[in-house]
């Protein structure tokens, strides 16, 4: 029973290791820095037409 629990909390440890060196890891790239896009699009029309014509 002891080796089951052993065994279990091993698991659980391994795995919370191996998410947060993953995560430190993205922490430390550097990101450019960020811009607000630029919305390009083309509006035809100015209004809409329902289909019951209002």
């Amino acid at each position: 029973m002891n080796k089951l629990i052993v065994s279990v909390l091993a698991k659980i440890y391994f795995v919370i290791f191996l998410l947060t060196t993953s995560i430190s890891g993205h922490a430390n790239e550097e990101l450019s820095i960020w811009q607000k896009p630029i919305l390009v699009y083309q509006q035809d029309f100015d209004w809409l037409k329902l289909t019951s014509d209002e």
